[in-house]
């Protein structure tokens, strides 16, 4: 269930108002593997814009609907429906050594419950494979959304800092007639370890040819 707090009642009636005005409201769809920062990018774009986030956790939870976000497959259904000026669809990028080491910290219901789900067998030690299913996951995305019209490829830098956030913020508004909530605020819950260190992020990244579709804003 979604957590009533201030950004989430005043997201509802902000909605209804503006429905009731005739304004447009974006909805968003983001799309990554577990544990790649969706939450945060969920809260920041709640707490900055009106929108409505149609595939949310607390609005799709079964693994076989083909909008659950961390979905391992495409589905004809999103350029169908969902590729149009209505929506805007977030792809998240986290590189695979990092992905990885996040699993190890709290792996949530990705081994124990998502892959075994979809009869994929994958020890939780084994780096090669996780690296192999990071890697099939992106390029079956990317080579599925990189045509679409409304697609953001969203780097997990893109989070680490003010100056960053503030040009993520400011590029929403200039690209899109998305009605925001004042000045850019950062979420104040961000779900990273007490041991996060941007620096030692940065230095030991391995690099992954598809990161080259989610630059830094």
């Amino acid at each position: 269930m979604a957590k009533i707090d201030f950004d989430y009642i005043r997201n509802k009636l902000g909605i209804l108002f503006f429905k009731l005005k005739k304004k447009k409201i974006f909805k968003i769809l983001i799309f990554c593997p577990q544990r790649t920062f969706s939450n945060y990018l969920e809260s920041f774009l709640l707490k900055n814009f009106y929108v409505e986030i149609i595939n949310s956790t607390d609005n799709i939870k079964n693994y076989d609907n083909p909008l659950h976000k961390h979905s391992i497959s495409t589905n004809p259904i999103l350029n169908e429906k969902f590729n149009n000026n209505n929506y805007i669809i977030f792809l998240l990028y986290k590189n695979s050594s990092y992905w990885i080491d996040s699993l190890n910290r709290n792996d949530q219901d990705f081994f124990d419950q998502f892959l075994e789900f979809h009869k994929i067998k994958i020890e939780r030690h084994d780096r090669s494979a996780l690296s192999k299913y990071h890697k099939n996951w992106y390029e079956t995305w990317i080579d599925y959304l990189k045509n679409f019209s409304n697609v953001e490829f969203i780097n997990h830098e893109q989070t680490f800092d003010l100056n960053n956030n503030l040009s993520l913020f400011n590029y929403l508004n200039s690209k899109y007639p998305i009605i925001s909530k004042g000045k850019m605020k950062l979420p104040k819950n961000i779900r990273r370890s007490s041991s996060f260190n941007i620096n030692n992020y940065k230095k030991s990244s391995n690099f992954d040819e598809y990161s080259k579709f989610f630059k830094i804003i």
